[in-house]
């Protein structure tokens, strides 16, 4: 455990006290052999597009349009709606690990157990495991209490961070703090398709309804003839268009640290550690002690932007580990060197 993870605690452990206590506790064995799953749940967007799909057949006695574009339109997105709020995600739990869906985690994988500011307080939070090259995400909704999750994973045997290798450039600066921090020092490399997210985001299940509404209404349209005029296939390749356009930028919202307009972003990597940070992103390379740094800011799940004399630089969440945990690990230090 690493100073940082012992004072900020990231966790809500409220059980012993002190670094040794925390690393001594009983291992539990509550869960194993347990399966829990994600409830089933009505998505408010599914009810309020059945609403705007019942609108539009009321308004198709003024026009057609409205009956055959309007209804199949509101309908497509609210049944894609639908589909995902009443997936069910499952994981069991043994003495080696945590079996997901498709593959096992071994408790010795899990470096760090980590809990957004953003649930600070709340019941239900999810639970983001981090692993040697990426993380795995436990929503926040299962049909265990958060806490008692939380709490037995703390409980399990976790394993050390590797001893990266990082570019020659960086080289001396990683073997240095080492040397001074063994413990303390954090590689954030650049994230990969490994990690995964559970489920699609609002912009993803937006833009496949809207493609599967354009089609639809293709279908409607040929089916009744009504293609000949022309006019009524507009409004399926508008669906279309922005259907896809919508599920792209969902894409890329989930998924920032595959956006293709930062330079190099494949090769970004960043080491924090109490005796400052080195950095190299798109183009930029440097080193920085905690006393030349001006200021550290961050918005959740976001990007975190250094300040130094003269220039601000934003670092966004593009690295194996959420731009969280690279925040508030860098913040974390650089508050202790006031």
């Amino acid at each position: 455990m690493s100073s940082f993870e012992f004072q900020q605690g990231f966790s809500r452990n409220r059980g012993g006290e002190g670094e040794e206590a925390a690393e001594t506790s009983e291992r539990s064995t509550e869960l194993f052999g347990t399966s829990v799953e994600s409830p089933r749940r009505v998505s408010i967007t599914a009810v309020i597009f059945v609403l705007l799909a019942i609108s539009c057949a009321v308004l198709g006695f003024v026009h057609v349009g409205w009956l055959l574009g309007g209804v199949s339109g509101c309908a497509a997105v609210a049944v894609v709606f639908f589909w995902q709020g009443s997936r069910q995600h499952r994981f069991h739990f043994t003495e080696r690990g945590i079996e997901f869906e498709s593959f096992l985690l071994p408790y010795e994988e899990i470096l760090e157990v980590f809990i957004s500011q953003k649930y600070q307080g709340k019941v239900n939070f999810p639970i983001v495991l981090l692993t040697a090259d990426r993380f795995e995400t436990l929503p926040a909704r299962l049909s265990i209490p958060s806490e008692t999750l939380y709490n037995f994973l703390l409980s399990q045997p976790r394993g050390e961070r590797p001893l990266t290798d990082v570019p020659e450039a960086f080289a001396n600066f990683l073997r240095h703090q080492r040397a001074l921090y063994p413990r303390d020092v954090y590689v954030y490399r650049a994230r990969s398709s490994k990690s995964r997210t559970l489920g699609w985001n609002w912009g993803m299940l937006l833009g496949v309804g809207l493609i599967l509404a354009g089609f639809l209404y293709f279908a409607i349209t040929l089916v009744l003839g009504m293609q000949r005029g022309g006019g009524y296939f507009v409004g399926g390749w508008i669906a279309v268009g922005s259907g896809a356009f919508i599920y792209l930028i969902g894409t890329l919202a989930r998924n920032p640290g595959r956006n293709q307009s930062i330079a190099n972003w494949k090769k970004s990597l960043m080491i924090v550690s109490p005796g400052g940070l080195a950095l190299s992103l798109a183009g930029v390379q440097g080193e920085v002690r905690w006393a030349e740094l001006v200021d550290l800011t961050w918005k959740l799940g976001r990007s975190m932007t250094l300040r130094l004399q003269g220039v601000d630089l934003v670092v966004p969440d593009l690295f194996h580990w959420p731009i969280e945990h690279v925040a508030r690990v860098s913040q974390y230090y650089f508050s202790q060197s006031r």
